[in-house]
């Protein structure tokens, strides 16, 4: 299928090609037009509807905005902005980034996260001079608009198929409809799911036919590429899917003992093969967790202990067990910006313990116990906005519990059921900007809750209370 390719020159020459058979690669490249030379090249983010923004490297500071339609490059360049040359800096142009709706995202020098808005003839009103949209955003390296800013929710049914849950309105969590599912069958577990760069969704899927991995994309347009794909090797476990801080995306899997990984080849790229981290004796009980430059990953041992490694680049550092002895399940894992990782994990008693710990040492760190007693399945674990840590495990009268800090140093407040839906199972959460998160399980109707916790919420005397509700049931 014929395609157009927008590229820049070493020149500063902002051109246009003709791509005519994608699969034949660069060589059927032909520049067929070419924009206004405009000197030093700074960063250039290319939009929706033919849309292109350059962030001059020339120490003018200028936004351009350039745009192809079908009679060629409209009116050379526009400037829109001013104040713009730090992303033109090597370590400034990872912090600027533009979704498929057009919305234009900085992290600019006070650490604030905003958003511009362009309507037809200049910026809204509301984002001319950027919507901030979070603040303490410094400590990023790089952002990625990431799509639709819908959540989406994926499981697999009672008859195998992997099934595709949407959030309709971006404002209302209560509007969330079934969406285009997979067209294959005979699948098991709990699907892994991760956003690319360009603002689609990779989801990997295990099989329960033939225990292979299948992955699937489903692009920003909301349109699924078909077929899935079918990863090589059978293995034990669900696949687990992380992005890295270069933002490849990892898919992590258990078989024959061992852990195992597939990294992308590169950003948004395909998948290399299968590749052997060592291990032994593991289990299906698998989760991974990205703080920084590392990705952790814990998994369940045959003998109820639990074992830990880090990978860096792609060098995995040699095993840890984190001295525990009565794991059950699947534990649960969460980065934080700091570096350290959160883990939590489920009792042969009934028990939830959770502990902060440092790829260097894992072992070192006390459990805090969180809920006793009452967990009848895996517990799920957030990093909120605000550093705090939320889980929610089901509880063995098929109820949800919910726990979590007040502070990001401080206690764990007491347990307390979420709403009063039984039977659910294989929570997940998700933090919005606002430091408040989203919790959704799977049961015969999949069930979301939202919430929030925390010192910028308090009643009466200074206690601090809890805020939250159904979002849909």
């Amino acid at each position: 299928m014929p395609g157009r390719l927008l590229g820049l020159t070493a020149a500063g020459v902002l051109g246009l090609a003709g791509l005519t058979t994608p699969a034949a690669g660069p060589s059927t490249l032909m520049c067929k037009d070419s924009a206004t030379v405009f000197g030093v090249h700074g960063r250039t983010l290319a939009g929706p509807d033919g849309v292109v923004y350059s962030l001059a490297g020339d120490g003018s500071g200028e936004l351009r905005r350039f745009r192809w339609t079908s009679a060629g490059w409209q009116g050379g360049y526009r400037v829109v902005g001013s104040g713009w040359g730090r992303y033109a800096l090597p370590e400034h142009r990872n912090k600027v980034s533009v979704d498929e709706r057009g919305g234009l995202y900085e992290v600019n020098a006070s650490g604030e996260l905003r958003v511009f808005v362009w309507a037809g003839s200049w910026w809204t009103p509301e984002t001319e001079g950027g919507e901030v949209l979070d603040v303490g955003w410094g400590e990023y390296d790089l952002i990625t608009a990431a799509g639709d800013g819908l959540l989406h929710y994926f499981s697999v049914d009672a008859e195998g198929a992997l099934a595709h849950l949407k959030q309709v309105d971006p404002d209302d969590f209560s509007t969330v409809r079934e969406a285009d599912p997979s067209t294959r069958r005979g699948y098991t577990g709990r699907p892994a799911a991760s956003t690319r760069a360009d603002g689609g969704i990779v989801v990997q899927v295990h099989s329960r036919v033939d225990a292979g991995v299948d992955s699937a994309t489903l692009a920003a347009t909301g349109d699924w590429e078909r077929p899935e794909t079918r990863l090589a090797g059978r293995v034990l476990s669900d696949p687990v899917l992380v992005k890295d801080s270069n933002g490849r995306l990892r898919s992590f899997a258990v078989a024959d003992g061992a852990l195992w990984v597939r990294d992308q080849v590169a950003v948004d790229g395909p998948f290399l093969p299968w590749r052997n981290l060592g291990g032994e004796g593991l289990t299906d009980g698998i989760a991974a967790a990205v703080a920084g430059p590392d990705t952790a990953v814990v998994v369940r041992h045959g003998d109820g202990s639990l074992k830990a490694t880090t990978v860096r680049a792609d060098r995995a550092r040699p095993w840890q067990d984190l001295g525990v002895t009565d794991a059950a399940g699947t534990p649960a894992l969460a980065g934080h910006t700091d570096g350290t990782f959160q883990v939590a994990y489920r009792t042969t008693g009934g028990d939830v313990l959770t502990k902060r710990a440092t790829a260097a040492d894992w072992a070192g760190p006390p459990w805090v116990e969180v809920v006793s007693d009452i967990a009848g399945a895996s517990p799920a674990v957030l990093r909120t906005e605000r550093g705090t840590t939320e889980l929610v495990t089901p509880a063995s009268n098929g109820r949800m519990v919910v726990t979590g800090q007040v502070t990001a140093t401080g206690p764990y407040r007491d347990p307390r059921y979420l709403g009063e839906s039984v039977g659910g199972a294989d929570p997940f959460l998700t933090g919005l900007a606002d430091g408040s998160w989203i919790a959704a399980w799977t049961q015969e109707d999949p069930f979301l809750y939202q919430g929030s916790f925390g010192a910028a919420r308090r009643g009466a005397g200074g206690t601090a209370v809890y805020t939250g509700g159904a979002a849909k049931n």
